[in-house]
């Protein structure tokens, strides 16, 4: 007898176990690269000593390092047994958990090997350049990259998280797979039918959202209902799900990434899927399709994510070394220097990787896809959706004064910020009742002694970007010449830039270097580029970087106030 509509959730697949052992080895590999280049960095003021003591610690090292490896691999054990999402059985457990094992000994004995190759590189050049300082070579080795963690597989070079998550999120789509259709057999089904996705892979298109059958149903199928299943199978040309799953289907649900899967349909559901119109029907009611009808623009759109997200994780590992080297050499301006034009080409990145899922429904932001193994918890993925938007924003900047000037007297007004009800406000042409976002704050500046708000600002932190999200800015009517028809009826100058430099301070509390950005009306991306030095992200928006930052922070806040922030953020860790 056939299951009715069974579902097997096989929707992870294997996709948070995979990135959980990546992440295991990108700890490894960080780990002795910072202990490697700790232990070549030390002893530089003499050659033949620190030879002597590179000797040595090699030697300690061998030891050292498997304490690290055996670390490692239990934890990857433990990732393996806890695993929730995959119900991988004991056989294939053992099995993923030997060959990322085997990676993690490999990563030890190249790690032993790329230090020996270092060292006797690093002696070479000393004996045929003498005017070469051995501090200045050991740290250009460093400052290029140990390169301790790769492989060379077909000619191309794989870091060996990435090679070694990726060799067992096949594997384990293959059990996943394999699991299933045994599960089914067991069970009596006859039919599956596979999920359909708008934006899915060119080459998955003619295979996705179909009904498919069981290569042995002869043999589970009801007696009786034999000719009616051979009949619609011969008239339909359904294909096996033993089939799809491999070559011939290009490895429908069974290759890395891919986010189709089948669900088990009864046999009565099937018969009476005439159609396509009929199957798409039958998709609806097991809520099996997703974004919409397929378009190959929704493709390349994810496509263009993912790649965003490669040079994303790209930067992060760029910061990554940097900060490596800043261990080595506390406090040099340059490499900080370095960090923080990283950071804000992380965060340009991600801002144009917000504007294509604005533009695209069948994307969402994963943050996950975006950080360093080392640098997320697995344990809660956070997203962001299509309809997370910020507002246009039109504000004038008609003059960066230390707090405000009274246009009437012509003197400088002291000034403070105030947070304030999402509310409609009189005097203010916005509705300021409707929260852009659900994490959105709202602030209201004054002039002091007097009781009315001279602008507003409505912004929100984006810890997952370290950037401050300007929402929307306005002055009050009595400031704002384009209400009053004529700049001299305004009664206070200096509100737009002071907002914006509220914002900044924002960015200054949170550790993001007064990184801001904000989506500009078109016809005033060129003001905002002269009054402000914003820069143009893409499209419509555009960010205040933290050199331009500092400046007009300094303005309103004054030199020692940045002071205490740029030495807090010192403390905090470079890399998110």
């Amino acid at each position: 007898m056939s299951k009715k509509n069974t579902h097997i959730d096989v929707k992870d697949n294997g996709i948070k176990l995979a990135n959980g052992i990546g992440d295991e080895l990108s700890n490894l590999s960080h780990s002795l690269e910072l202990h490697i280049s700790k232990k070549l960095s030390e002893g530089t003021d003499n050659v033949r000593t620190w030879q002597i003591k590179q000797n040595n610690a090699i030697r300690e090292f061998k030891n050292e390092s498997g304490k690290i490896v055996n670390d490692t691999k239990k934890n990857i054990k433990e990732k393996i047994k806890n695993d929730d999402t995959v119900n991988l059985n004991s056989k294939q457990a053992k099995r993923i958990a030997t060959e990322v094992n085997d990676g993690a000994l490999l990563l030890q004995s190249n790690a032993i090997r790329t230090w020996e190759n270092t060292k006797n590189k690093i002696l070479t050049t000393l004996r045929v350049n003498s005017a070469t300082s051995l501090k200045e070579e050991v740290a250009k080795h460093i400052d290029s990259g140990l390169k301790l963690d790769v492989v060379y597989k077909d000619g191309r070079e794989y870091k060996f998280d990435t090679y070694f998550e990726m060799k067992a999120r096949t594997d384990i789509q293959k059990d996943i797979a394999d699991n299933m259709i045994k599960a089914g057999q067991a069970g009596g089904v006859v039919f599956y039918i596979a999920a359909y996705f708008g934006d899915c892979a060119k080459d998955h298109v003619d295979y996705q959202g179909k009904i498919y059958v069981d290569e042995k149903w002869e043999s589970i199928a009801p007696k009786d209902r034999i000719e009616e299943i051979r009949e619609y199978i011969n008239s339909n040309n359904i294909m096996t799900v033993q089939d799809v799953v491999t070559e011939k289907g290009n490895f429908l649900t069974s290759r890395p990434n891919c986010r189709h899967y089948f669900q088990y349909v009864d046999i009565d559901s099937v018969i009476g899927a005439k159609t396509d119109n009929d199957v798409s029907k039958l998709r609806d009611q097991m809520n099996l399709n997703f974004n919409g009808k397929y378009k190959p623009e929704k493709y390349e759109a994810l496509q263009k994510q993912r790649l965003n997200e490669r040079k994303i994780r790209a930067e992060k590992q760029e910061i990554e070394k940097q900060e490596l080297e800043l261990h080595l050499k506390p406090g040099n301006k340059a490499i900080q220097s370095k960090i923080l034009a990283g950071e804000a080409k992380v965060r340009r990145i991600q801002a144009e990787q917000r504007e294509l899922i604005k533009s695209y429904n069948n994307l969402e932001r994963s943050y996950d896809r975006e950080a360093l193994g080392n640098r997320v918890n697995l344990g809660t993925r956070k997203t962001l959706t299509h309809g997370h938007n910020s507002s246009i924003i039109d504000v004038e900047i008609d003059e960066m004064t230390p707090c405000l000037r009274r246009n009437e007297t012509n003197e400088i007004v002291s000034t403070h910020f105030e947070e304030v009800d999402f509310k409609k406000y009189k005097g203010f042409k916005f509705d300021w009742s409707k929260k852009t976002s659900d994490n959105s704050k709202l602030e209201a500046l004054y002039a002091d002694g007097d009781d009315r708000i001279q602008g507003l600002l409505s912004y929100r932190i984006e810890n997952g970007d370290r950037s401050i999200v300007v929402e929307l800015v306005e002055s009050s009517k009595h400031n704002n010449s384009y209400y009053l028809g004529n700049s001299k009826l305004k009664e206070y100058s200096g509100v737009g830039a002071h907002l914006f430099a509220q914002a900044i301070k924002h960015s200054y509390e949170a550790g993001f270097d007064g990184f801001i950005y904000f989506t500009a009306k078109t016809k005033l991306i060129e003001y905002y580029k002269k009054e402000l030095k914003a820069k143009v992200m893409s499209g419509q928006m555009m960010y205040i970087d933290t050199e331009d930052a500092k400046t007009l922070f300094i303005k309103y806040y004054g030199e020692e106030e940045y002071k205490k922030y740029a030495t807090n953020n010192q403390n905090k860790n470079w890399l998110f």
